[in-house]
């Protein structure tokens, strides 16, 4: 190490510190500290030259390791999210063979002759509800047939109603005509979505509610005809006399078709039932709008079209379904007439 002490005007003292706590000092002219000032400059830029390349290869290994980490992270980030993804798509493909393996064991269902007369009485066959021949008195004789075989049931009994199955639907019947459901401006408020999902609630009470889910429980398998039965009734309108059950009027089906198709209300109605009845209301009352449309009293302008294609899709797609060529048949003809 050089230091340089300046003595006075005409002296400087040099000194050099050298191993082992040495210390060489000369005495020097100032003619001579030149040389030494330009080495003591030269020494401090080399220091700065060094601490700079020490900063610099600090910073690149810092960066590098920096880098390192971050990628690290990435990776295993990127690692975590495709275990992530596998295991979602394993899952998936296992619900799609559970799926598939229950579509494919899903069969065409096939009432026996037995369980129809069973049903709908002695010599009933299948009939389609929009069939243009159709006798009242055996539609009436079905229909009686059909509560007959219900008050037959254990899971009925155990409600302990006071009256026959048959006279407490003509009183459900009656409840629904007198108390119509909103079918526009139901969200304008609160109360009125509130009222409109518990409409049935409502008016028909908890325990009537439980029975008519117990039937569509218990006799789910043979609902299809039932319900065809039923809807063939309700489209002969006035021209059935005896009135064994109270004709539900235009003015009333048709409210009640505009619940189902075009209300929060009425399609979460439909969705908390089984799916196929949920598929036959909607049919159904698909044909309630277009007869509305025929007899010019859609008085709420319902477009029946985006509900023709509802009804074509869930019939296609569904397996089991005894009128299934002849609902499509409906619809398609349905789709010439509104020239979809």
């Amino acid at each position: 190490m050089l230091l340089k002490v300046k003595i006075n005007n005409d002296l400087f003292c040099c000194c050099f510190r050298r191993k082992k706590g040495l210390i060489i000092c000369l005495t020097l002219n100032p003619v001579f500290t030149k040389p030494i000032n330009m080495f003591l400059e030269i020494e401090r830029y080399i220091k700065i030259l060094i601490a700079v390349v020490i900063i610099g290869v600090a910073a690149f290994f810092g960066y590098n390791h920096f880098e390192n980490w971050h990628n690290s992270k990435i990776d295993s980030a990127v690692e975590k999210e495709r275990q992530l993804w596998k295991i979602k798509d394993e899952v998936l493909q296992e619900e799609l063979v559970r799926l598939q393996g229950k579509l494919a064991g899903q069969k065409e269902t096939f009432i026996s002759d037995e369980k129809i007369m069973d049903v709908l009485g002695e010599g009933a066959e299948l009939i389609y509800p929009v069939q243009t021949k159709i006798d009242c008195k055996e539609l009436e004789r079905r229909i009686t047939a059909f509560f007959e075989y219900l008050d037959k049931k254990e899971y009925i009994a155990a409600y302990h109603f006071d009256s026959k199955t048959l006279h407490l639907f003509k009183k459900m019947v009656t409840k629904v005509t007198q108390t119509l459901p909103i079918i526009t401006g139901e969200t304008r408020d609160i109360l009125s979505l509130m009222r409109n999902m518990a409409h049935f609630y409502r008016i028909l009470g908890k325990k009537r509610i439980k029975l008519i889910k117990a039937v569509l429980k218990n006799e789910s398998d043979v609902m299809e005809p039932v319900l065809a039965t039923f809807f063939a009734y309700l489209f002969k309108g006035n021209h059935c006399r005896n009135n064994i059950i109270a004709h539900l009027p235009l003015e009333v089906s048709y409210p009640y078709a505009g619940f189902f198709l075009n209300t929060l209300s009425g399609r979460s109605y439909l969705f908390r039932r089984n799916s196929n009845i949920r598929v036959l209301l909607s049919y159904y009352s698909g044909l309630v709008l277009d007869r509305a449309n025929d007899e010019k009293t859609n008085i709420y302008g319902i477009d029946i079209r985006p509900y023709i294609n509802f009804s074509m899709f869930d019939i296609v797609n569904r397996k089991g379904l005894i009128y299934q060529d002849q609902y499509l048949s409906k619809l398609v003809s349905l789709t010439k007439k509104y020239q979809m």
